[in-house]
């Protein structure tokens, strides 16, 4: 399958969306033909920030009906069986006849509900592109209930089109592959990862990790990974790791080496869309201690792989359960286990792309709603020219393919046998047909949605006839009703050629573009 990955973000950065991109558009390329489209667009949006005094968000909304014009140019030439989107001011006025399938883990009104700042006409740009591109997607596949059920009831998405799939671990866990983790030795070791230090609650980390000291007999250590606190901290028992690069293959060995050394994972975030550290914490058996915010129930289910709690609850509390833990520890190689279990069948790249090769089959399929009668002419005893035939139209279920002996490949045996074709045709009442030559063979752009767009155009254009390709002698017809009176009532001769007389017939010809057939040598 050819796949337009439309974003604004490099997907070949994994530094981009936390790594989401990166292992989305790979585990995609695993099976399809996938490619990022949005590149030119977005250091277009960068040329224009520049000395305009607003941030590049503001640009890429205002400058959401450019981009769709020119990406429904663009598709309109290219040839993909389906588009992949990410940001609403690509879809929200593309035009296309290529199913859509738009992704994400939240809607601009769940985002914009945690930001205290007063609403701006920004805002209801953002709100109504939102809307739009809801209302346009084919298919809708958010990573929580929490942001489908958003886009149901806030955007009035049709619940039919809307699939909750999790996103997976962003990290490749290197063998031996972790079991689940036990206490021993009176060692504890929680582990914090989070750029944003206010976000992320930081602090209050900091403060889950000075409670339990208090409270348990173990060792206990901090480990303070991806920023730098706005203090000195002097406390032995903290480590502060300020930026580790995926990019880097010692800054991964060390990161695993953390997740390993780990026991528990502190997210006392104060809002987040996913949370994908709570699925890399399960690829380790980490029970997470998290809040109970956005889409991160989707990840955590409370006292089975981690526990949940509300954002008033104090440092105390999260000692409290920490340490209940650390007392039972056959409770806490339950939740660890529970956490690779969950890592193994729902929280993993793997699981996402197998589900989402489901979601995009099915509404591939479902969009081929054009089956054409489609006349091959072959020569019976060439059984190995026919056995090739066959395989060229395996599985494209848009043709219906109608065989036409013929005594031999010569115009006036091809040209009897248009006749026979259209006589039929015109019994069945067909509107448009394919006639198609031995020789054929489907170009590399041939797909679905090209081939009915220019069926479409051609028909909508008042078209007689329409060429399988430029490259001579043409293999593949699409003949309209047009034509057939004349077919029926031309006298062909010996000296005479099928595609030349159909040319000469044909007062409105078109020609596929990109190709869809050439001559098979």
């Amino acid at each position: 399958m050819r796949i337009a990955f439309l974003s604004s973000l490099d997907p070949g950065n994994i530094r981009n969306w936390s790594g989401t991109l990166y292992y989305m558009y790979h585990q995609l390329q695993k099976k399809h033909q996938v490619t990022w489209v949005g590149r030119d667009l977005m250091a277009y949006a960068r040329k224009k920030q520049q000395g305009s005094g607003y941030l590049l968000y503001r640009i890429l909304i205002g400058h959401s009906a450019f981009f769709g014009k020119i990406l429904s140019h663009f598709f309109l030439r290219e040839s993909y069986d389906l588009i992949l989107c990410r940001d609403d001011f690509f879809l929200a006025d593309l035009v296309t006849d290529i199913p859509v399938i738009y992704v994400g883990d939240t809607t601009y009104r769940l985002f914009r509900s945690y930001d205290p700042k007063p609403y701006h006409t920004w805002d209801r740009i953002s709100d109504d592109l939102e809307r739009r591109s809801i209302q346009k997607a084919d298919r809708l596949v958010y990573s929580s209930e929490w942001a489908a059920n958003s886009a149901v009831t806030h955007y009035g998405a049709d619940p039919e089109k809307v699939t909750v799939l999790e996103f997976g671990a962003n990290l490749s866990v290197p063998e031996p592959f972790p079991l689940g983790k036990t206490i021993r030795d009176g060692q504890c070791h929680l582990l914090f990862i989070g750029r944003e230090w206010e976000r992320k609650r930081g602090q209050f980390a900091l403060e889950v990790y000075q409670a339990l000291k208090k409270l348990s007999d173990c060792t206990v250590s901090l480990s303070l990974v991806g920023c730098t606190p706005p203090f000195e901290i002097e406390d032995d028992g903290v480590m502060v790791y300020p930026d580790l690069d995926k990019r880097k293959v010692q800054d991964c060995v060390f990161l695993d080496s953390l997740f390993r050394k780990s026991h528990f994972l502190i997210a006392p975030t104060c809002f987040e869309c996913y949370g994908i550290v709570n699925c890399e914490a399960a690829a380790y058996g980490l029970p997470v201690m998290t809040s109970d915010v956005g889409g991160i129930p989707q990840i955590i289910h409370s006292g089975e792989n981690g526990y949940l709690f509300s954002l008033s609850d104090t440092p105390d509390i999260y000692a409290q359960v920490i340490h209940g833990l650390l007392q039972n520890i056959a409770e806490y190689e339950r939740m660890s286990g529970n956490a690779l279990e969950s890592y193994r069948t729902r929280l993993n790249w793997e699981r996402w792309g197998k589900v989402m090769d489901g979601i995009m089959e099915q509404l591939v399929e479902s969009s081929k709603h054009l089956i054409l009668s489609t006349y091959v002419a072959y020569v019976p005893e060439k059984k190995e020219v026919k056995k090739r035939l066959s395989a060229q139209f395996n599985g494209r279920k848009e043709f219906n393919c109608i065989w036409m002996a013929v005594k031999d490949m010569k115009n006036i045996d091809l040209w009897n046998c248009l006749v026979k074709a259209v006589k039929d045709a015109m019994e069945k009442e067909e509107e448009v047909i394919s006639f198609c030559l031995e020789s054929h063979s489907f170009t590399v752009y041939y797909t679905y949605p090209m081939f009915l767009r220019n069926v479409l155009n051609a028909h909508q254009k008042h078209m007689d006839l329409l060429l399988g390709g430029k490259s001579r002698p043409v293999q593949f017809f699409v003949i309209f009703a047009s034509l057939f009176e004349k077919i029926l009532l031309y006298d062909f001769q010996e000296a005479d050629s099928l595609e030349t007389v159909l040319l000469e017939l044909s007062q409105q010809t078109l020609v596929f573009y990109p190709d869809l057939s050439n001559e098979f040598v």
